[in-house]
């Protein structure tokens, strides 16, 4: 982490991640096969300017590194050129130069420095072989109780779970007359995922993330949220808590900006997939 000294009152608390652990910008420039302008925004409106996305705004131009989710590149080594960072996600990223000629972006993995070996490993157990972190194989490969990210919900489909900065989750037991594994989540959650499916070694980079203090609202600005106004400072027009006299409130249920009642509603819609 990096502090700066207080010259300003936006200042005076700014805490944020301190960019030297990575390369350089000789290294950290976009290649053009692999990433894409996002370009203009629109600002969480539709086409007749109204708002459909609350607390989103204009945000500063950035290119989308596209992620190689999958690690379809199979027992050939890739070695780390740079570690970089991502504007549109909260881990670093990792540029990956396989023996083929392939290159891609990767999910960066804590203590992975430039240089290192790594390999999307197929058919072969891991606790028969040295390995690295980084390393990506299925879960059936895996030894019980190895820490993964990059987790795979359907085999061959990508991976979605354990992807955010400092997380990681831990396999608990393998079931092999159901094909399924049982994770601890980052959420301490249980979790039953495909014995097929793809997850990577190691914890998620940047682990540091959860501390940044921005200090202003402007920086805020920057990176595309806007503030979030109350209901109930609304008219009746915009919100179902808007209206009234004073702080009263027309509706004495709570609601969502559409009219649904929020009380009584299990936030949680689906449920993990478990099937034991």
């Amino acid at each position: 982490m990096k502090k700066y000294n207080s010259s300003t009152s936006s200042m005076r608390h700014v805490c944020l991640i301190d960019k030297k652990i990575l390369s350089n910008n000789n290294k950290s420039i976009p290649i053009n096969k692999i990433t894409v302008f996002l370009g203009k925004k629109h600002s969480g409106r539709n086409n007749s300017g109204h708002i459909t996305v609350f607390t989103k705004g204009k945000q500063h131009p950035r290119y989308y590194r596209y992620i190689d989710f999958k690690r379809c590149v199979n027992n050939i080594p890739g070695i780390i050129y740079s570690n970089q960072y991502d504007p549109n996600r909260s881990a670093f990223i990792s540029l990956v130069f396989f023996k083929n000629g392939i290159v891609s972006y990767i999910i960066s993995v804590q203590q992975l420095c430039i240089g290192d070996i790594i390999y999307s490993r197929k058919g072969i157990y891991l606790d028969e072989i040295s390995y690295n972190k980084g390393d990506n194989s299925q879960l059936l490969y895996f030894p019980i109780s190895s820490v993964i990210h990059n987790l795979e919900l359907w085999p061959h489909k990508g991976s979605i779970y354990i992807r955010s900065a400092g997380t990681y989750g831990v396999i608990l037991k393998k079931l092999f007359f159901l094909n399924k594994v049982l994770i601890e989540l980052p959420s301490k959650n249980l979790f039953y995922a495909s014995i097929f499916s793809k997850a990577t070694l190691g914890i998620v980079s940047n682990p540091q993330h959860k501390n940044i203090i921005l200090g202003k609202a402007g920086r805020k600005r920057w990176l595309g949220m806007k503030s979030n106004v109350r209901g109930v400072a609304m008219n009746p027009v915009d919100h179902p808590h808007g209206g009234g006299e004073g702080k009263r409130s027309a509706d004495s249920f709570k609601k969502s900006p559409w009219g649904k009642i929020l009380r009584w509603k299990n936030k949680r819609k689906i449920k993990l997939f478990d099937l034991v």
